[in-house]
């Protein structure tokens, strides 16, 4: 009876041992699952952007014909007064003067303009005029030279709203995507 009693007792300790090893290779699994899943959500919510400096576009002899002026926003930067619209940029003077013109598809990308407000993002000196596009990105200005902020992304490139934080970082509003940042 002693020996039959301890071979249950062994045969108890063996399966309950192996129970807490088929156990510890379930959660180890379960969470190595979790683990990848939450990589690769993560990777699949970054958004690949290309930033390049705009220059003036090469003319392939034509001749441009200018839109009509409509405005959709207006920003003071630099002691200046920019209107955007589908046509391009416009810089007035202070005193009401117009001093230059940015024209969409020549000096800017071939995109109606759309919101515009001054921020200081991430890796920039000073703050910049940034202007929406409807279907190109975000166009950040210095005062000198225009860059592109492009999405790899096709349905994150019509830029409805944007809102500059104090962090350097920029809400994005779009037409497909909602809120990026």
């Amino acid at each position: 009876m002693k020996l039959q009693r301890r071979r249950m007792v062994i045969l108890a300790i063996v399966v309950v041992c192996l129970c807490v090893a088929v156990c510890g290779v379930v959660i180890w699994r379960v969470e190595h699952a979790v683990r990848s899943t939450e990589y690769d959500v993560a990777q699949r919510e970054l958004l690949g952007l290309e930033v390049r400096t705009l220059g003036t576009q090469p003319n392939l002899g034509f001749e441009g014909m200018t839109a009509p002026a409509i405005y959709k926003s207006v920003a003071a930067y630099q002691g200046k007064i920019y209107l955007a619209g589908p046509a391009g940029l416009y810089a007035y003077s202070s005193d009401g003067s117009l001093n230059h013109i940015y024209r969409a598809g020549i000096d800017l990308p071939a995109a109606p303009l759309g919101q515009m407000t001054v921020g200081m993002l991430v890796g920039s000196r000073q703050p910049e005029l940034l202007i929406a596009t409807l279907c190109e990105g975000v166009l950040a200005f210095d005062g000198q030279t225009f860059r592109q902020i492009r999405p790899t992304q096709d349905e994150a490139r019509a830029v409805t709203a944007l809102l500059p934080l104090a962090s350097g970082r920029l809400l994005i509003g779009t037409a497909k995507l909602g809120l990026l940042i």
